[in-house]
C-alpha cells in the first residue's frame, strides 16, 4: 500500500478517485461510529502551504493507522477481514493477544481467578468485534467475558460492562476514548495495553488512571505501550516525551511536583530500539538539539525587534513625559521641596487630573497620557527581559547592541551546523552502529517480546494488596455482577425494541408504496 500513500500524500491522486476507509478513523462521543463517515476536504481553494500541510496531516493519519493494522489504512481494498486475518496481520495486535494469553495461562496454572485486562485503541472501532472473536476463539475466553465499550453505546450498557468487569465476570475490556474518563476499572485489573498513543501526555495519564488507582486488589499493574519499529509510533512518543518534559518544567518552577514523569522508562533506549536505521535514528536524536539551538536563535532575533521597539517608545516617552510632569506639578505641587515622586505616583496624580471635572483637561492631554503609559510599560518589560540580563540600562546604543546580537546569532548558526548538520548526523550514525555491534543488537520478534512480558508474570501477578476473599466481598461481587447483567439486558432490550420499531416503520412504508402502485398504473 505504500505506493498509494506516497501518491496521495504528494497530491498525485485526486480525491474523486481516492478510496477512503472510514473504519480507521478515531472514535468520538458525538455519535456512533456508523455516523463517523469522515469529511472530504475541498482543496481547490487552499494555498500551496495549506495543501502541503493537509497532505502531511493526512499522511500522518495513514501512518498511525498502518502502525496499528493494515486493515485500518484508507486504501486497503479488503474492508472485511476475518478475525484471524485482522489480528495476525498486525504485529502490535498479535503481541497484545499473546501477552493476554500469558496472563490467563499463569492464573489458570496457579489455580487462580483470571485477572482483568484492558485494551485501548481510539481507532478501528468497527473491528472491535473481530478482536473479541479472536479472544474467544483463539485465546479461550467465554463470549460474556469480553466486553466492548465505545461511542454509540447506551449509558446503561457501558455501566453494565463496567460493573461486571469490576466484579470479575468480564475479564477483558476493549475500549475507545469512551473509557478514558469517568470509568474506573481498577478492582481486579493487572494490565492496560495502550495501542493508540494520544498526542497529549495528560490524556495518556488519564487513561492509565483507569486501572492505576486506589482499590486494586493487585499490588502491581502494568501499562503496556506496544510500539512498532520504524513507524510513526516513534514520532508520537518523541512528541509525548518533549511535552511531558515541558509540563514538568513548568510545575517544577512553580515549586510543585507533577504526576507526569519520565523516570519509569528510558526514552533514549526506547528510540534506539524502535528505529532500525542508524542514520535515521541519529537524525532524530540530533533533531532535538537542533530545535533547541534554533529556539535560541529565534529568541535572539526577537530581541532585536523588541530593542527597536524600545528605542521608539523611549523617544515617545522622552518627548511627552515633560508635559505630564508639568501638569502634575501644577495640579498637586510637592509638599516637601526636593522630594522626588515615583512614576506610579505621577501617573496616578495625572489620572486624577484627567478625571477631575474642575480642571480644563483636553483630549490631547488624554492622548499624551496614553502614549506615555504605553511607552513606560514597554520600556519596563524591555529592561527586565533584555537590557538588565545584558548589563544594560535604558540609555543603550541600539546599533552597538544589535550588532552584538548579530554576532551571537552567527556563532549559534555555526554551532548548529557543527553539532547537528550532515557531518554530525553521519558521525552519530557511525557511533550508533559501533554501539550496536558491541552490544550485539538485533531486532526482536513478537514471540521474543511476549517472552519478555511473560517472564514478569510470576513477580507482578502474585503480590496482592487484598488477600483472601471475605464473605462480604463475595456478596458485593455477586451484587455487582447481577447489577451489571441487568443493565446490559435492559439496554439490549431497548435496542432490540428500537430495531423492531424501525423494521415495522420500513414495512409500513413499503406497504403504502405497494398500495399506491395500482393507482399509478
Amino acid at each position: 500500500y505504500m505506493d498509494d500513500v506516497e501518491s496521495y500524500v504528494t497530491g498525485k491522486t485526486s480525491l474523486t478517485n481516492f478510496c477512503v476507509n472510514t473504519k480507521g478513523f478515531e472514535d468520538t462521543e458525538e455519535g456512533s461510529e456508523e455516523e463517523n463517515t469522515g469529511e472530504v476536504l475541498d482543496e481547490k481553494h487552499l494555498s500551496d502551504e495549506e495543501e502541503e500541510g493537509t497532505r502531511i496531516l493526512r499522511g500522518m493519519s495513514f501512518a498511525r493507522q498502518l502502525a496499528l493494522s493494515p486493515y485500518l489504512y484508507a486504501c486497503n481494498p479488503d474492508k472485511h477481514p476475518t478475525y484471524t486475518k485482522y489480528i495476525e496481520s498486525s504485529p502490535k495486535l498479535m503481541y497484545v493477544m499473546e501477552c493476554i494469553r500469558s496472563v490467563k495461562r499463569y492464573h489458570e496454572e496457579n489455580e487462580q481467578e483470571v485477572s482483568g485486562q484492558v485494551i485501548y485503541m481510539n481507532a478501528g472501532v468497527h473491528f472491535f468485534p473481530l478482536i473479541k472473536e479472536y479472544l474467544v476463539q483463539k485465546v479461550g475466553y467465554k463470549d460474556d467475558e469480553v466486553g466492548i465499550i465505545k461511542s454509540g453505546l447506551s449509558a446503561a450498557k457501558k455501566e453494565g460492562i463496567k460493573e461486571r468487569f469490576l466484579a470479575g465476570g468480564v475479564k477483558i475490556i476493549i475500549g475507545s476514548a469512551s473509557i478514558k474518563e469517568g470509568i474506573n476499572l481498577q478492582n481486579r485489573s493487572t494490565v492496560l495495553y495502550n495501542c493508540w498513543l494520544d498526542w497529549n501526555p495528560t490524556d495518556v495519564k488519564q487513561l492509565e488512571g483507569r486501572i492505576w488507582r486506589f482499590g486494586n486488589m493487585y499490588a502491581n499493574i502494568r501499562i503496556v505501550n506496544p510500539m512498532m519499529e520504524d513507524s510513526i509510533d516513534t514520532f508520537i512518543f518523541q512528541k509525548l516525551e518533549e511535552k511531558t518534559s515541558r509540563i514538568n518544567e513548568i510545575w517544577y518552577r512553580a515549586g510543585k511536583t507533577n504526576a507526569l514523569n519520565l523516570e519509569e522508562f528510558n526514552p533514549s533506549e526506547l528510540k534506539m530500539g524502535l528505529i532500525t536505521d542508524p542514520m535515521a535514528l541519529a537524525e532524530l536524536i540530533l533533531m532535538e538539539e537542533r530545535e533547541r539551538i534554533q529556539d535560541e536563535i529565534t529568541g535572539l532575533t526577537n530581541q532585536k525587534g523588541v530593542l527597536e521597539e524600545i528605542v521608539e517608545e523611549r523617544e515617545t516617552f522622552n518627548k511627552n513625559i515633560g508635559h505630564v510632569k508639568d501638569v502634575v506639578k501644577r495640579y498637586k505641587p510637592v509638599k516637601e521641596e526636593g522630594k522626588a515622586r515615583s512614576m506610579e505616583t505621577i501617573f496616578k496624580i495625572y489620572r486624577d487630573y484627567l478625571d477631575d471635572e474642575k480642571t480644563e483637561s483636553t483630549y490631547q492631554d488624554q492622548v499624551v497620557f496614553d502614549q506615555v503609559r504605553k511607552a513606560n510599560a514597554a520600556i519596563k518589560r524591555g529592561i527586565e527581559q533584555i537590557l538588565a540580563p545584558r548589563g544594560l540600562d535604558i540609555g543603550f546604543d541600539l546599533k552597538k547592541v544589535t550588532g552584538q546580537i548579530d554576532k551571537e546569532i552567527e556563532q549559534k548558526e555555526k554551532y548548529k551546523e557543527e553539532k547537528t548538520g550532515d557531518k554530525a548526523i553521519k558521525d552519530k550514525g557511525k557511533e550508533i552502529i559501533k554501539d550496536r555491534i558491541k552490544k550485539g543488537y538485533k531486532p526482536k520478534t513478537v514471540a521474543e517480546r511476549v517472552q519478555e512480558f511473560s517472564t514478569l508474570n510470576d513477580k507482578l501477578l502474585s503480590e496482592l494488596m487484598i488477600y483472601g476473599d471475605a464473605e462480604e466481598n463475595k456478596i458485593l461481587r455477586a451484587e455487582m455482577e447481577k447489577k451489571g447483567r441487568a443493565l446490559e439486558e435492559s439496554s439490549d432490550t431497548v435496542e432490540e425494541m428500537e430495531r423492531l420499531l424501525g423494521a415495522m416503520e420500513e414495512m409500513q412504508s413499503l406497504l403504502r408504496e405497494m398500495q399506491l402502485l395500482p393507482q399509478a398504473a
